[in-house]
């Protein structure tokens, strides 16, 4: 029951914003996705040469890329605007988190002249807890966002510093010189003003904040820090820096991390979803590491077949959106079955297109252990799946 007119307000504030998310989300991806699917019948129907071909996966594949960019754009600013920002830590070598954050820089500034380098090379060999998924995208956003203004020289260097190690954790500095060109007034206040101004400016309708810039800003304070340091130059060029600090993974926990000596000779998987492209690379994935697995196609097939199978499972890869019976209905069931030994101490691993925050919370109310969002990354299916194997 709604008590008084500011929460009426709010309300309607967040319904309006719902509304602009949903005609965000549906332009961003219905026309580009007609264009990938006529872009794919031409390079499949057409006699074309084998450049030509090249090119046109190469198009197919910017055009998936930003298209789910704007689709990831889309959950985050829900996120903000239901208050609801989380991240989710994982471990990962600190040599492989840059080595992504350089793929995924070049990828996204195709057409801009980059470097990148590591000062400190005795980090590298370090692991850290970090939401690699969002960090890559809070850099993404700074380096497209930011070049998109750029007239003349196109050319960013990107540099990692260690500012400090302490008690179990170690802070990096991640900075980006654009040559010639200086941040205009508004953008730089809009990046550093103090993080209590921008959550009013957010949550006031009549506010006009770049979304990308509020997607910087909530993530960056959900990762632990409100600073960035904006240097304009004499020289013409900008370096943008912030500061983070991660929590660094034990020395005992370091072989854990070893993705290419993981082998799942002798485990027994269980891999359920209804989409045969999603089973066809998951089917490949888990080869790949030696795992014996059964694959069904819906939620009831899932149920009957670990009961059939009395079980005889190591882990099971569930996921939630099936017909006739959900991933979590299932996962519920086998929680509740008391005739088979290992029904409730199996883990249960959710591989989902369910991003949103509630759906984390969904999928472990009924007893899944973790919570994968696709397209999974096979170095996050092999840690995930090797640490509740362990």
């Amino acid at each position: 029951m709604i008590n008084n007119d500011e929460e009426l307000t709010l309300l309607v504030s967040r319904l309006r914003n719902s509304d602009m998310l949903l005609e965000k989300l549906n332009n961003s991806v219905r026309g580009p996705l007609y264009s990938i699917m006529e872009l794919a019948r031409i390079t499949l129907e057409e006699n074309l040469t084998p450049d030509q071909t090249s090119d046109n996966l190469a198009m197919i594949e910017r055009s998936g890329r930003n298209m789910n960019e704007s689709i990831d754009d889309i959950m985050a600013l829900r996120q903000i605007y239901m208050k609801d920002v989380h991240i989710h830590p994982l471990r990962i070598y600190i040599v492989d988190l840059l080595n992504r954050l350089k793929c995924d820089l070049e990828k996204t500034l195709e057409n801009y002249k980059t470097s990148f380098t590591a000062s400190d090379d005795k980090m590298m060999d370090k692991a850290i807890l970090v939401d690699y998924t969002v960090l890559l995208q809070v850099c993404r956003k700074f380096a497209k966002n930011t070049a998109r203004f750029m007239s003349f020289q196109k050319k960013i260097d990107f540099v990692v510093d260690k500012v400090a190690e302490d008690n179990g954790t170690i802070t990096l500095r991640l900075s980006m010189a654009f040559a010639e060109f200086s941040l205009t007034s508004p953008l730089i206040d809009a990046l550093t003003m103090p993080f209590e101004t921008l959550q009013s400016k957010a949550e006031n309708s009549s506010s006009h904040l770049d979304p990308h810039c509020l997607i910087i800003r909530y993530f960056m304070h959900a990762m632990g820090t409100d600073t960035i340091d904006i240097e304009n130059n004499c020289n013409g060029s900008t370096v943008i820096s912030i500061n983070l600090t991660f929590p660094v993974v034990s020395q005992k926990d370091f072989a854990k991390l070893n993705l290419d000596s993981i082998d799942f000779t002798g485990k027994r998987i269980l891999v359920a979803d209804d989409d045969d492209v999603n089973l066809k690379i998951i089917e490949k994935l888990l080869m790949d590491k030696n795992a014996d697995f059964v694959t069904v196609r819906d939620g009831k097939e899932a149920l009957h077949t670990f009961r059939d199978e009395h079980g005889r499972f190591d882990l099971i890869l569930m996921d939630i959106i099936m017909p006739d019976m959900s991933g979590l209905d299932v996962t519920r069931e086998i929680r509740q079955t008391t005739t088979l030994p290992n029904a409730k101490s199996i883990p249960i691993i959710a591989m989902t297109v369910s991003a949103l925050h509630e759906n984390y919370y969904e999928s472990k109310a009924v007893g899944m252990n973790a919570h994968l969002v696709k397209p999974v990354e096979p170095e996050r299916l092999y840690a995930t799946i090797a640490e509740y194997l362990g």
